[in-house]
């Protein structure tokens, strides 16, 4: 079954518009998550942002984001050499979505929050990070059209900077503020 532009560009739009949804949901609800978390200090955005266990969420949606806006740049860009350029930046940033879905650590049994509060929040946060990798693959593939083979290299390499992020704890940024941690790391394997 073939599927017309006009099609794709409507999944497009309504995987975008769930996404915000979902997003703005999830910046509602954690702003509750604050407020309870803090409940006993004078809350304001400046005891937020001196605590990182508060911003780690809400960073790695960001994060997702721009694996999303730099998609879409690929998806513009009308000068190959750019285009491969931001295809680079974007298959470096895509590992960032579904990352969210790692997040557990932030998962709070303190009695702070209700257990069902934390399982909507964090199941919708993880929901989150996998329609972002959705719409920043399809961005990128409306520009491209690899074929299946290249999508299971791109997941593949995108589980695998999961687990780099989450046990090496380097960050998409690395390669280019810190390559010579990444390229010693490499020599010391070999």
């Amino acid at each position: 079954m073939k599927i017309d532009r006009i099609t794709i560009i409507k999944m497009k739009s309504k995987l975008f518009k769930a996404s915000i949804y979902i997003t703005l949901l999830l910046l509602i609800l954690e702003l509750y998550r604050w407020y309870l978390w803090d409940i006993d200090e004078r809350w304001t955005v400046w005891t937020f942002l001196e605590n990182k266990a508060h911003t780690g969420l809400l960073w790695n949606l960001l994060l997702g984001w721009i694996a999303v806006f730099v998609g879409w740049l690929v998806f513009k860009s009308r000068n190959q050499i750019l285009t491969k350029f931001l295809s680079l930046v974007w298959i470096l940033w895509l590992p960032n979505t579904l990352y969210m879905v790692t997040d557990l650590k932030y998962f709070r049994t303190d009695g702070a929050t209700t257990l069902l509060h934390e399982i909507v929040f964090f199941s919708l946060f993880g929901i989150t990070g996998i329609l972002l990798f959705g719409l920043a693959v399809h961005l990128v593939w409306l520009k491209t059209k690899f074929n299946k083979a290249w999508l299971g290299i791109i997941t593949g390499l995108s589980i695998f900077g999961v687990v780099i992020g989450r046990v090496l704890r380097w960050n998409s940024w690395d390669i280019f503020t810190d390559p010579q941690k990444i390229l010693s790391f490499f020599m010391d394997l070999f």
